[in-house]
């Protein structure tokens, strides 16, 4: 019987804290920023897949009260663009 090695996942343990500190030390416009680039990598995804005739992601990528968040914040940023 072969002994399995056990994963070291010290690194990665680490690597993950770094992460985490590295996004407490953010400035409240950069957590944004970064928000809204996860929003819109997720919401290419979704459309690429109904575009090439995939079902749409199951379990939903956002409960709907999220769906509607987005919708009035984009409403926001579209009447100061225009005003």
């Amino acid at each position: 019987m072969a002994i399995r090695p056990q994963p070291d996942f010290a690194d990665a343990i680490a690597s993950e804290q770094s992460d985490a500190m590295s996004l407490k030390n953010l400035s409240p416009q950069e957590r944004g920023e970064l928000l809204i680039a996860a929003c819109r990598g997720a919401a290419e995804i979704e459309a690429s897949r109904i575009q090439m005739g995939l079902p749409p992601s199951q379990p939903a990528p956002w409960p709907e009260s999220t769906w509607s968040f987005l919708a009035e914040a984009a409403r926001r940023v579209r009447q100061r663009q225009q005003a």
